[in-house]
């Protein structure tokens, strides 16, 4: 990586496929594969990098013209796919799993379902509001109940089994005199569409952003050390700054990468592929488009085969 690259983001811990930002205040991003240089994309802002369908992506995070941006297995570009979007950024890719895309938006508390089917642009479904909870868990640091959430690293989801997803992002705090980001950790659950946010005291620092989330290893429930739940070994990676961006010339920037585990919620039942797109579906009461649901159907399939017919009037 060049000298000042700021929001590497790979494809793996073992940074096979990477990009990251030229600098602080230039708008282009260079594309790595096994440490050298591959591509340059030009206008774009604070990579992404994301798999989904065995298929490698770049989120370009441009204020402006935000886009998804394929990227090949020998490093080089493939086609960009524009985001209808123009005032917005660090919206959050989340694979959930096959054909089963979905753009976080923590900032507006919206969930977008997506595909990457047509030739020219992100073809997005409508949006799915959710719930935004701050967790306040005793900490030494603390979300400002006033800033801004957005998302920082793509989202993960672990296993088919699971039904929840995980990411990293920053709480932007704007006063008269300075610029603060706050990281925090999300957890999705997605059959109630519930987003809680916690913060993350990796960092004292001014600004700090993540870019990128990786899952180390997922460990089983250990009846020697008394743990019931699964355990993840996460690897996120920073770019830190003591002061806002771009408020001295020659600021220094910092890449960091942090290690942590956390202890997932209680298993649950195995699901079979596609609960992403089940766990859209309305909530229960709500009334779906299309009439009745199957089991109403057939309960009044059975009504009418086995209830005695009414004979019918005969008109004079």
């Amino acid at each position: 990586m060049r000298a000042g690259g700021l929001f590497v983001s790979c494809t793996d811990e073992q940074q096979t496929l990477c990009a990251y930002r030229e600098n602080a205040s230039a708008r282009r991003v260079h594309v790595l594969l096994h440490g050298n240089h591959t591509a340059t994309i030009e206008d774009a802002d604070d990579p992404r990098v994301f798999t989904h369908d065995d298929v490698h992506w770049v989120l370009n995070n441009n204020y402006y013209r935000p886009s998804l941006i394929h990227l090949r297995a020998n490093g080089t570009l493939g086609r960009e796919l524009r985001l209808p979007w123009w005032d917005t950024k660090n919206v959050a890719p989340l694979s959930w799993g096959p054909n089963d895309l979905h753009l976080l938006d923590l900032q507006a508390g919206l969930l977008w379902p997506a595909r990457l089917t047509d030739a020219v642009a992100v073809l997005l479904g409508a949006p799915l509001a959710l719930r935004v909870e701050r967790v306040l868990n005793g900490q030494p640091c603390v979300l400002p109940p006033n800033c801004v959430a957005r998302g920082g690293t793509a989202g993960v989801h672990l296993h088919y089994t699971d039904v929840h997803a995980y990411g990293a992002g920053h709480c932007t705090l704007r006063t008269r005199t300075r610029v603060t980001h706050v990281a925090f950790w999300w957890t999705l659950h997605m059959p109630s569409r519930a987003v809680r946010m916690q913060p993350l005291c990796t960092s004292r620092r001014a600004l700090v952003d993540p870019s990128a989330l990786y899952a180390l290893a997922r460990r089983p429930p250990n009846r020697r050390s008394n743990r019931t739940r699964d355990e993840a070994v996460w690897l996120m990676a920073t770019t830190e700054a003591d002061q806002e961006w771009n408020r001295r010339g020659n600021q220094p920037y910092y890449n960091r990468m942090y290690r942590g585990v956390q202890l997932l919620s209680e298993r649950v039942r195995p699901l079979p592929p596609g609960t992403g797109k089940r766990a859209l579906a309305p909530p229960p009461g709500a009334r779906r488009a299309g009439g009745p649901s199957l089991l109403a159907r057939v309960r009044q399939w059975w009504r009418r085969r086995v209830s005695p017919r009414q004979p019918v009037p005969i008109q004079h």
